[in-house]
This record gives C-alpha cells, sequence and structure tokens, in this order.
C-alpha cells in the first residue's frame, strides 16, 4: 500500500420515507415558573428530550429486566451504593463514603472471608419523602437471593454470607470469600415499605405491581410523573436527591428502534441528546456532517470495546503460536490508522492496549506497555531473527523452504469482511501468504467450529475491569469445556496467569492498579492479543446541553451524572 487515500470507503446515508414523530409532548414545566420564584438554584424550565432504542420492561435495578440502555433508567431514576466517575473511580452515592482498609471499615481475614462496613448519607429520602435507611438495603438483598423473586442476576450477593443492620444509617456486610470490587457495590436498593408487603402476599404481587413503572418510588434525581406505554417516560427532578437536585426541571425519554427515526427527530428538533445504541456510525457520520457542521450539535465517540486479533496457540508449530517475535512483526505490519480511516472514517483510533484512554489506569499503562508503529521494514527484521525470510515472489518461508500461511477469520457482514480484507491485505503485502475465511452466521454459534480457527480470528468485546481473565489458561475453550470459554485461540501462560490472579485478588485499589500496569505490559510484550482499535458509541448532543462526558467503559449508562446536565 502506497498511502491511506486509496482505504478511505466513501459512505453514503439514504433517508427516505421517514415520518417525524407527532405524538411527542410539548416541552411544558407544570409549576416550574413558580420553583423557579421560590428557589433562584431550582431547575430551569427548559425541559430535555432524550432518545433510547428499548422501552424498560420496570424499573428498579434487578427487578427492571435489563435490556439496552436499561442503565440510563437505572442512572436516572434509580440510585446505587456507589458508582464509577467518567475515570472509572469509584464514587460513593448512598453512601457517605467508601470502605477502607485505612479506617478498618474494610477488613480481610486469613480465611479469605471479609466485613465490610458501610455507611449512608443521613436524611435520604425516596420519592415518595420516606426515610431511605439500612433496613432497605437488607430487604434488597433478601429480595435478590430469594429465589421466588424475579431478580435477573444474583453478583456479587451471592457471596454476601449475612447483613447486619447497627442502625438506620449503618450496616455490615459479611462476605463468605473476597469481592474486590466492595468498595463499589452497585447495589440499587428498593424501598422495603413499599414491596415488603407485597412479597409477603404473594409472588404475583410483587412482580406485577404498579410501583415498577408509573408508580415507581426510587431515589434516583428524577422521579416518573408519566409513563406512555409504546411512547415515552417523563420525569421530575427530584430536589432530595443526594448528590444535588439536577439541573433541568423535566426529560421526557422517547422509545426509538429506528435509527433513522432518531436522525429526523434530531434534525427536526425533537430529541436533544441520543443515549444508549440509539444511532451507530452511519448515523453519526451523516448528523456530523449535517448538525455539527451548522453548530447545531456535537457527536460524541466513546470507546466501550475493543477489537482485536486472536491468536490460534494450540499448534506449537504455527509461526505466530511458538514466536513472539512473529506477533510482534505482524503489529508491526499493520497501518492501524489507515484501518480505521477506511471502516470508521476516523471515528475511532487505533489501540495499543484494552484500556481507553479516560481509564485511570491508561496513563500508566502507556508510560511501560510495547507498541508496534506501522513499519514493515521493522515487522521483515523481526521475522528475519525467526527464522522467516521473504524470498523473490514476495512470499515468507523460513529454512526448509515451509511457507508462511495464515488464515484470517472473521464473522458476516459487510463491515467485518471489509476489516477482513484489509487486515489480510497488509499483512499480504508484507510477506504473509493471508487466505480470509468468512464465519456464515449458521456457524456462529458453533463452539467448536469458533474455537479451532488456524490463524487469526477478528473479534470485539466490551471493556470491564476483568477483561483479562479470557486470557487464563483456565478459559481456554477445550473439549472437556464443551468449547466454552472466552480464550478460544487456547493461550496459555503460567505468569500471566500468576499475575492476573494477584490483581483480581488485590483488595487495596491502588495496589491492584500497580498490578493491572504490570499485567498489561506483560500482554503487550508477549502480543497476547492483536490490538486493533476501540469499537464506540456514538452521541449526538444538541447545541446547548452541557455535563454530558464519555464515559467510563467498565460502567454501562452515559447517564451516570444525569443530575449535572444542564442547558446553557
Amino acid at each position: 500500500m502506497t498511502g491511506r487515500t486509496g482505504w478511505i470507503l466513501h459512505w453514503g446515508l439514504v433517508l427516505a420515507s421517514i415520518c417525524v414523530a407527532a405524538c411527542a409532548p410539548a416541552a411544558t414545566n407544570p409549576g416550574g415558573t413558580a420553583d423557579a420564584e421560590a428557589a433562584p438554584t431550582a431547575p430551569v424550565a427548559k425541559a430535555l428530550h432524550i432518545a433510547l432504542v428499548t422501552e424498560p420492561t420496570a424499573l428498579g435495578g434487578k427487578f427492571g429486566g435489563g435490556g439496552t440502555g436499561g442503565s440510563d433508567y437505572d442512572f436516572i431514576f434509580h440510585a446505587q451504593l456507589a458508582q464509577y466517575d467518567a475515570t472509572g473511580t469509584p464514587m460513593p452515592v448512598l453512601l457517605a463514603r467508601l470502605p477502607s482498609l485505612d479506617d478498618g471499615s474494610w477488613k480481610v481475614y486469613a480465611d479469605g472471608t471479609m466485613d465490610t462496613t458501610y455507611q449512608l448519607r443521613p436524611n435520604t429520602t425516596w420519592h415518595d419523602g420516606t426515610p431511605f435507611t439500612a433496613a432497605d438495603v437488607q430487604f434488597t438483598v433478601a429480595s435478590i437471593m430469594n429465589p421466588a423473586l424475579p431478580s435477573t442476576n444474583q453478583e456479587p450477593e451471592k457471596y454476601v454470607g449475612s447483613l447486619d443492620v447497627l442502625d438506620p444509617q449503618t450496616f455490615v456486610v459479611h462476605w463468605k470469600e473476597p469481592y474486590i470490587f466492595a468498595n463499589v457495590w452497585a447495589l440499587e436498593p428498593i424501598p422495603r415499605h413499599i414491596f415488603e408487603p407485597l412479597a409477603q402476599r404473594d409472588l404475583q404481587s410483587f412482580a406485577n405491581a404498579s410501583a415498577w413503572g408509573r408508580d415507581w418510588a426510587g431515589l434516583g434525581p428524577y422521579q416518573v410523573t408519566d409513563w406512555v406505554q409504546g411512547s415515552y417516560l417523563r420525569g421530575r427532578a427530584f430536589q432530595g436527591f443526594v448528590l444535588g437536585a439536577p439541573k433541568i426541571a423535566d426529560l421526557f425519554i422517547y422509545f426509538i428502534a429506528d435509527p433513522s427515526q432518531a436522525v429526523a427527530q434530531m434534525l427536526a428538533g425533537t430529541i436533544d441528546v441520543t443515549l444508549g445504541n440509539t444511532i451507530r456510525v452511519d448515523e453519526g457520520i451523516l448528523l456530523k456532517e449535517q448538525m455539527e457542521a451548522r453548530g447545531e450539535a456535537s457527536v460524541m465517540t466513546i470507546p466501550t470495546k475493543i477489537r482485536y486479533g486472536e491468536v490460534q496457540y494450540r499448534d506449537p508449530q504455527a509461526p505466530a503460536a511458538r514466536d513472539v517475535r512473529v506477533r510482534q512483526g505482524m503489529m508491526n505490519a499493520l497501518d492501524r490508522q489507515a484501518l480505521v480511516d477506511a471502516l470508521l472514517r476516523g471515528f475511532t483510533t487505533p489501540a495499543d492496549v484494552y484500556l481507553t484512554p479516560n481509564d485511570a489506569a491508561y496513563a500508566a499503562s502507556d508510560r511501560v506497555i510495547a507498541k508496534y508503529p506501522f513499519d514493515v521494514n521493522r515487522a521483515l527484521a523481526l521475522w528475519q531473527n525467526a527464522g522467516w525470510t521473504r524470498g523473490s515472489d514476495g512470499v515468507l518461508r523460513n529454512a526448509s523452504g515451509e511457507r508462511f500461511d495464515l488464515e484470517v477469520r472473521t464473522t458476516d457482514g459487510a463491515q467485518n469482511v471489509k476489516e477482513g480484507q484489509v487486515l489480510s491485505d497488509f499483512w499480504k503485502q508484507a510477506g504473509i501468504n493471508t487466505s480470509l475465511e468468512v464465519v456464515p452466521i449458521a456457524k456462529q454459534n458453533d463452539q467448536e467450529y469458533r474455537a479451532k480457527y488456524p490463524g487469526v480470528s477478528i473479534s470485539a468485546t466490551s471493556i470491564s475491569p476483568d477483561w483479562l481473565a479470557k486470557w487464563q489458561t483456565s478459559e481456554a475453550a477445550t473439549e472437556a469445556t464443551h468449547w466454552k470459554g472466552g480464550n478460544r485461540g487456547a493461550y496459555s501462560r503460567p505468569e500471566l496467569d500468576q499475575m492476573y490472579r494477584q490483581y483480581i485478588t488485590t483488595v487495596d485499589p491502588q495496589q491492584r492498579n500497580d498490578r493491572l500496569v504490570q499485567l498489561v505490559k506483560l500482554t503487550s510484550e508477549d502480543v497476547t492479543y492483536l490490538p486493533l482499535y476501540y469499537q464506540v458509541d456514538v452521541h449526538v448532543i444538541r447545541t446547548g446541553l452541557k455535563g454530558l462526558v464519555p464515559r467510563w467503559p467498565g460502567q454501562s449508562g452515559m447517564a451516570f451524572n444525569a443530575y449535572e446536565w444542564s442547558w446553557q
């Protein structure tokens, strides 16, 4: 390849027969003027109009059903004991402070059990004015663990041995085994005074109560004032929110499953921000060209997944599996900037590590990891040192004449196939004899077939604190595990296994962060995986709406700081 221009793909998006929804309620603010006169710091009267892909089946944390964009509803209408800020740093919400080893509120014992003492913020109330107490937390944990009640999961509550209420604002959790994220327990309590009588009556009364819907009384920055099924959900600023009264008085959340409808409504001015996966890159490009260029909106892209190549390590004689210099050369042979320019029009950036730039551990990691800039000469030198030389036909061979063959495998889909072709071409031009294999939709759930790829498999995974768990020897997909396991290529390195175990069991946050830095340094030097680029969430924000910041990818939901959003 002689330049990047030839790789840039021309995008087009045709919008036809789009009807802007006419049923959107007016952006009114009942009582807004009176509130403003009574308190100069009251929220402004201009309402906020949000687009989300799905309508929630219910509100209420682990009893709310989840779904795409579900976390945004939780942050808007509910609250957690603790959450992460935009850098992945734990912050107390319903808690007055986080448990700490330093002050003795977090104790770890030799047998692996732990005690954590939690102190709630004083004078916190539910939306209906009832005081929020430790008894609500105790009831919530018991409800989550009750197999007769419909909670979506029991992580991490299943590790709770017991919970003792010391006083209305204080409780102690006795953990049966180490839980390193006990200081950022994302529990969303449910109101005991509402749901306990229902649970005592019968399961159906608990599960089908109107208190999960229009009558929801939560702890979040907004309280439900209206819910029109299939259309919108309306919220009013809750003046008693523990982190401060929201700056916007009213908001409407519209359920818009069709991205083209979201584009049309942004252009028409009937929505102000898109959350969740309401729009993708194609729609973001269109709105960037049509709205951002005119100063009417901005397009925010947030890295939330990493796109990477996974090497097959089962065959120890395969070139990439047996020599780290081969894998390093494969990285140097890729122009990853040209790749993202071609596929995503610069909406993202190449990735040297799975951590994103807004992660608290990123800066320290970026200083120590091995990096592989596009340099074909460097790739050829590494391969030659590993015994592979490019012949007169341009193909790499070893001393015995064996050709360097490599299958590049990717799943079906136009974008994935284009990506696979670009990667395959880069490696082919550098001397590797590549071929492209596209996994048909019918085989995407065939775990054995997916695990037995012969060369490099291209994947994407959401970024989370335990992302590196997938490279553990114990996570290898094998016949014994029925080919299940995140480690499809069966990478195995005892040193990495040990370092990861130390990282994931270290309670002290700073020590854990230091161990993470050393762990990602090792994976970069060993080229455990081939980092390509970040996949992004795309959000469009109308000009004048302030306070939205990129979320930390380990925590779902852009609305984690909705109480800080404002109109200017």
